[in-house]
């Protein structure tokens, strides 16, 4: 088989800039890394990352992307898939989220660094859509009285996401992560069930 060279080493340019671009957005978060760093990291011209990518936003959201896809794949990225009960739900936007965040300290630093941003809503890479999406799986899920009213969908959601991100505020998870999400998923489901 005839390997084809200009798309080899296309390839590793790519893995080049995403690596140099993680290593030092974790290490420096968005505003303190220039395109010029990220060059110098990578050990190509810096023209070469503007022809991969339009800007240093469009870079950022790659390298988160690319560390939930390695971890999670591709389907993750996705709007929120049909979703019939307060179990899925959670597994989705709880279990998920929490496995991601224990297996990958280089994007909860990203993301902690995201917060930190002025720029935070245009780098998140975080779309209205995948938002909404989920928001309507919520209501969706109301409606069919799977989970209780008492909260609005956004309500639900900043929930999710405290539980999701508290562990790692601090630094990297110093437990059974597991466990603890075990507890965490006993708790909504007795907070969020339909059935109280």
């Amino acid at each position: 088989m005839k390997i084809n060279l200009h798309q080899k080493a296309r390839e590793e340019t790519l893995a080049a800039i995403l690596n140099a671009s993680e290593k030092l957005f974790v290490d420096k978060g968005f505003s303190g890394t220039s395109i010029g760093a990220i060059a110098k990291e990578a050990k190509i011209n810096q023209s070469l990352i503007y022809h991969y990518f339009q800007d240093k936003k469009a870079l950022w959201r790659e390298v988160k992307s690319h560390i939930i896809t390695n971890t999670l794949g591709p389907e993750h990225l996705l709007q929120a898939p049909h979703i019939d009960s307060l179990d899925e739900l959670l597994e989705h936007l709880v279990t998920r989220r929490l496995q991601l965040y224990s297996k990958n300290q280089n994007l909860v630093r990203m993301l902690l660094w995201q917060a930190l941003e002025e720029e935070g809503e245009t780098i998140s890479g975080t779309s209205e859509a995948w938002i909404e999406s989920w928001i309507k799986q919520i209501e969706a899920l109301q409606k069919k009285k799977k989970i209780t009213s008492s909260y609005t969908p956004y309500e639900i959601m900043i929930s999710f996401n405290a539980i999701v991100w508290a562990p790692f505020l601090t630094g990297p998870f110093k437990g059974d992560i597991n466990a603890f999400c075990k507890k965490k998923l006993q708790e909504l489901k007795k907070t969020y069930s339909s059935e109280k």
